[in-house]
C-alpha cells in the first residue's frame, strides 16, 4: 500500500519529539505493510469520521496521545494530519 503525507501532517511529524516521531513512523510502516486492506481491517482499525466532505476521513491511533487523520480514496491513503487526543475530541467530526 502507498501512503503519502499531506504537508500539514509532515509539519506535525517534525514538530514531535524524537520518541513520538519514531512511534508514528512505526505505525505508518505497519499500515504500509498491509498490502490489501480489506473491509474488516478498515472497520476494526480505522474509525470513520462524520464529515460533510466527499472525502472519506478516518482516525487511526498513533500512540497514547496522538491520532492520525487519514483520507482514503480507492487505494490512495493520505495522512492528512497528526493531532493530539485533546484537540481531536474538540473537533466536531470526532463525535
Amino acid at each position: 500500500m502507498n501512503i503519502t503525507f499531506h504537508r500539514r501532517a509532515e509539519i506535525a511529524l517534525r514538530s514531535l519529539d524524537l520518541k513520538e516521531q519514531q512511534q508514528i513512523t512505526q505505525v505508518v510502516k505497519k499500515l504500509i505493510a498491509v498490502n490489501n486492506p480489506n473491509e474488516n481491517f478498515v472497520k476494526t482499525k480505522l474509525h470513520k469520521l462524520a464529515t460533510k466532505s466527499p472525502m472519506s476521513l478516518y482516525s487511526y491511533r498513533g500512540n497514547n496521545r496522538l491520532k492520525l487523520i487519514i483520507s482514503i480514496d480507492n487505494n490512495e491513503w493520505v495522512v492528512e494530519d497528526i493531532i493530539d487526543r485533546d484537540r481531536f475530541e474538540q473537533l466536531p467530526i470526532a463525535h
